[in-house]
């Protein structure tokens, strides 16, 4: 790693073609190591944990949560996103960043402790003040994190940000469990999120040598990019929880427990594929940015990679939400099936313009990207109002699908101008994947799995069987159309060179016998 200097944060080096695409290559591997870790460890977790505690608990830390994140943004200058786009960062650039997140943890921490009476009146849950204290505590120590950790991400060094992660995460699980066997409450899950924050402040220390100092040097240069990014932060925010505080305010903790497990259980079988591409693609974008024939080419290439898994990923979940609940969360849990469903769905439909938020930025159309973000924020809260009058609580959840498709739509006719991106060009990317997900819809919905018996023999069947399907359809349409570029011939590649390395090492070791 580069030591970030008084000149620059790092040495100049060439943008090769080939070099961009063996970091982001490299880069996307790691970040999908380090997610999928994550997730697994996340799973592990809540197979234990939610046997243990109620959808009350997870209701109680799903507010404390909201309520955090909701006043997080509105001091959330961007600076992460402001020192990637930067090429040219120095010390003073990240001096300034990280005095700011300092200021940033205070003031939200201050707001948090200084409301809780009244977020506990609105929610109705007078144990909500205790929590937030600790909430607080944890932003305050993250604002504290060392901000030379940007540099992982900057400079695609994704290996370092994967243990970063991972150890934290660890870190915050052990002792969630330890204390969900020992408690049997909410605080369980509370204390296991501050050990996460506190794992991964301590660890940005160790793992980099940069060490910030305070300094409001480079405040105006920082502010005239952050500044939009403030307005879209606070866009994602409401755009991605309004609809669970109308659930918080309607229903009971329990209520929103079922809902916002649910959602994130949805959100490990489609974001999860989709993250570890999309954290690559700011830093490789901002590095061909004054291109726009490599940016629409990248991007289409992502597009079609990410609908590949997700849209399978999706429809999949949604047929088999049944046993997948009943499995991994048990009989109490039974009510969170129709949103896993709809979540599931919600899923596909919100990636399919996967990298375009990275596009805008890198592009330095931060103000389009901020006004995309509000425009799905208004729509989620007009669509979450009209959807609880029709359907109760799952009409909500419908608003999310609602929100979303005119968010994307909105999302394609700003590529159009911005990339000159075109319809029959998505299309292009979306129609094999789309083609092999009917027909394993249709298979898992022909066979009679219930005949099996037991739900982990129905589930793991079912999931076996669509894997199966899919494969063989999306690899046979791929070969009939002349083995265009994409994660097809990818997933070829790989799988030869990994043929070939065994084969390489079973030889080496004849040959020493």
């Amino acid at each position: 790693m580069k030591a970030i200097d008084e000149q620059g944060c790092t040495p100049a080096t060439g943008n090769k073609p080939s070099s961009l695409r063996n970091k982001f290559i490299a880069g996307t591997a790691w970040t999908a190591g380090a997610r999928w870790g994550l997730r697994a460890l996340g799973i592990v977790n809540t197979l234990i944990v939610a046997r243990l505690l109620l959808p009350q608990d997870f209701g109680l830390i799903a507010m404390a949560i909201m309520v955090s994140g909701l006043v997080e943004v509105w001091l959330d200058f961007g600076v992460r996103q402001a020192l990637i786009q930067n090429q040219q960062a120095d010390r003073a650039d990240y001096d300034t960043a990280w005095t700011l997140r300092i200021m940033q943890g205070l003031g939200i921490a201050l707001l948090i402790i200084s409301f809780s009476p009244l977020i506990a009146k609105f929610f109705n849950e007078q144990r909500l003040p205790h929590l937030l204290w600790l909430v607080s505590s944890g932003i305050i120590l993250a604002g504290f994190s060392n901000i030379g950790i940007v540099n992982f991400q900057k400079e695609m060094d994704f290996r370092r940000e994967f243990i970063l992660e991972v150890v934290s995460k660890l870190a915050s699980i052990i002792v969630t469990i330890s204390l969900a066997f020992w408690l049997r409450n909410y605080w369980a899950l509370a204390i296991g999120i501050f050990t996460r924050q506190a794992a991964y402040f301590a660890l940005s220390y160790i793992m980099h040598e940069y060490r910030p100092r305070l300094s409001l040097e480079r405040l105006s240069s920082l502010w005239s990019f952050s500044q939009w990014m403030l307005v879209s932060s606070v866009g994602t925010q409401i755009a991605s929880k309004v609809d669970q505080f109308i659930v918080g305010k309607v229903a009971t903790a329990g209520g929103l427990g079922i809902y916002t497990v649910a959602l994130e259980l949805a959100q490990m079988a489609t974001n999860e594929l989709a993250n570890p591409i999309a954290k690559t693609l700011l830093p490789m974008m901002s590095k061909v940015k004054d291109d726009p024939g490599k940016l629409l080419y990248l991007f289409l290439r992502i597009i079609g990679g990410v609908n590949t898994l997700t849209i399978p990923a999706g429809i999949g979940l949604a047929l088999v939400a049944k046993p997948f609940i009943l499995v991994v969360l048990g009989e109490k849990w039974i009510d969170a099936i129709p949103y896993l469903q709809v979540f599931a769905l919600y899923g596909l439909s919100n990636l399919l313009f996967t990298g375009s938020n990275s596009v805008l930025i890198a592009t330095g159309k931060v103000r389009m990207y901020s006004g995309l973000l509000w425009l799905e924020a208004v729509m989620l809260l007009t669509f979450s109002l009209i959807g609880y009058h029709w359907a109760g609580l799952l009409g909500i959840a419908y608003a999310r699908i609602a929100a979303s498709l005119v968010y994307q739509l909105a999302v394609y006719f700003c590529l159009a101008g911005v990339i000159r991106l075109w319809f029959f060009s998505i299309l292009e990317q979306l129609w094999r994947p789309a083609t092999a997900t009917a027909v394993m819809a249709s298979a898992l919905s022909a066979i009679p799995f219930e005949a099996l018996g037991a739900m982990p023999v129905i589930l793991f069947a079912s999931i076996a069987t669509g894997v199966f399907v899919y494969s063989l359809c999306l690899f046979l349409l791929w070969a009939f159309s002349g083995r265009p570029d994409g994660l097809e011939s990818m997933a070829i590649y790989t799988l030869g060179r990994v043929a070939s390395r065994f084969k390489t090492s079973g030889k080496k070791s004849e040959q020493g016998r």
